[in-house]
């Protein structure tokens, strides 16, 4: 049985939530319109991780750093686990686009490797691998808060 303390507990709860949920619509079209992406917005230097299958079916995981230098080109040397053989410093170069929702596509000789979304105004991206039968997630993090830090290839 709901006492009278209970219901108005309820009442309050719900008027808070239509309220939260009154504001969400003019709070998302005010971010959507003041902040737009670019290939300016990936400039600098990442670390990540990724993780699925492979190719070949078996598990993979990975890690490395891509370094994009906001101009639409990118650099990164990685290692890589698949089915527990290990692969060191495999260095793959590419190209960028970026639309101004934040979502865009990385490129390696004109193929599109993976589709990634920018979060938290390019400190960190989401990536997902869109070649051949591999399902691979990535999460990146920016290593240094300003420029890239040129790095030997």
């Amino acid at each position: 049985m709901i006492d009278r303390k209970s219901r108005v507990s309820l009442t309050a709860l719900l008027a808070l939530a239509l309220g939260f949920i009154g504001l969400a619509p003019s709070l998302g079209a005010e971010e959507a319109a003041g902040r737009q992406c670019s290939l300016r917005t990936l400039d600098g230097n990442y670390g990540f991780y990724r993780t699925g299958k492979g190719a070949f079916g078996g598990p993979l995981v990975g890690e490395g750093i891509v370094d994009f230098d906001g101009n639409g080109n990118w650099h990164a040397v990685l290692t890589n686990v698949r089915d527990g053989e290990p692969s060191f410093d495999e260095e793959f170069d590419g190209t960028y686009a970026i639309g101004g929702d934040c979502t865009g596509s990385l490129f390696v000789e004109d193929t599109e490797l993976e589709r990634i979304v920018i979060v938290d105004d390019g400190k960190e991206y989401y990536g997902v691998n869109v070649t051949g039968a591999a399902t691979i997630n990535l999460v990146a993090k920016r290593i240094h808060a300003g420029k890239a830090v040129p790095r030997e290839r």
